[in-house]
């Protein structure tokens, strides 16, 4: 059980949220439920993180429930990762982050007579992307360590799911997952903004065409940008796919349809990746100077 009524100093300030009957009930009775259906895949303390590390526990529900909906069987725990389900002769191997909210600085609020309005621009969604990049590429690095000692074989699938729900919460943009080119994928490939093209003249107003600006980085203030290309270098060949959600928690809660997943064609070419069964569904194909994004269709 994770509410049981009382209330701790330690609590996060979502989980007291979370336990008023007037704050969205069917999130608490969600919680619950899927805390029951998929407590063997999770840490026997649990519940006691759950209340401490609401936003990181919530993300892992989530996408625990995400994944049984899809219809993967789950194998317990796995030293090293959050979620394991069967895959063959080998395992599908999940490794969940939540990101903190990128810094207030990177939009402009405005309060004003009972309401509060939000000015956002290209520094906003590249302050959401680099969220996402930076937890990306930190458990990355984890994972590799269990590859270099042999923990991961290669019949195993490894994927990197990102949670955005203190992104969606705490500020007015987060990368979303649907379209031809999702927001969150221009986190790991060289993606700008779309851009329409018109014929000059009285038919100006009228689009003839468009497509995608390449961008090489992610920019940021101050500092060093940051790369796009994470899916295009070998680096990071050890992970199969990012897997995100924004979590938006609609109505009704329907996890599977709320997570995304990007296939890296460094680690099996669009052909061969494997199709994991959420809302939408991405791979790249590779050309001799060009990729391209479009929908995974599963491997025969």
């Amino acid at each position: 059980m994770l509410f049981d009524g009382n209330e701790l100093e330690t609590d996060h300030r979502y989980f007291q949220n979370l336990g008023k009957t007037d704050f969205r009930p069917d999130i608490a009775a969600w919680c619950e439920a899927t805390f029951e259906r998929s407590q063997m895949l999770l840490d026997d303390d649990f519940p006691a993180r759950f209340r401490r590390e609401t936003p990181q526990r919530i993300s892992e529900l989530l996408f625990a429930a995400a994944f049984l909906d899809a219809g993967w069987e789950p194998l317990g725990r796995v030293p090293g990762f959050d979620l394991a389900f069967k895959l063959g002769e080998g395992r599908l191997l999940v490794e969940i982050t939540t990101p903190e909210p990128h810094s207030p600085d990177t939009w402009t609020e405005t309060k004003g007579d009972g309401y509060t309005s939000w000015s956002t621009d290209a520094k906003t969604e590249d302050a959401a992307l680099r969220r996402l990049t930076g937890g990306f590429a930190t458990k990355a690095e984890t994972i590799r360590k269990h590859c270099d000692a042999g923990e991961v074989s290669g019949a195993d699938y490894i994927v990197v799911a990102i949670s955005g729900f203190r992104i969606t919460q705490e500020s007015p943009v987060a990368p979303e997952i649907g379209g031809p080119v999702p927001d969150f994928a221009k986190a790991f490939l060289p993606i700008g903004s779309r851009y329409v093209t018109v014929r000059l003249g009285a038919d100006a107003d009228i689009p003839i065409g468009g497509g995608w600006q390449f961008k090489a980085t992610i920019d940021q203030e101050g500092k060093n940008p940051v790369d796009r290309d994470f899916f295009l270098r070998p680096e990071f060949q050890h992970i199969h796919a990012v897997a995100y959600t924004p979590l938006h928690f609609g109505e009704p809660i329907t996890p599977v349809k709320e997570c995304a997943a990007l296939h890296n064609p460094m680690a099996r070419p669009k052909a061969e990746a494997i199709a994991l069964g959420l809302g939408c569904e991405f791979g790249v194909d590779i050309g001799e100077d060009e990729f391209a994004i479009g929908p995974l269709k599963p491997a025969s």
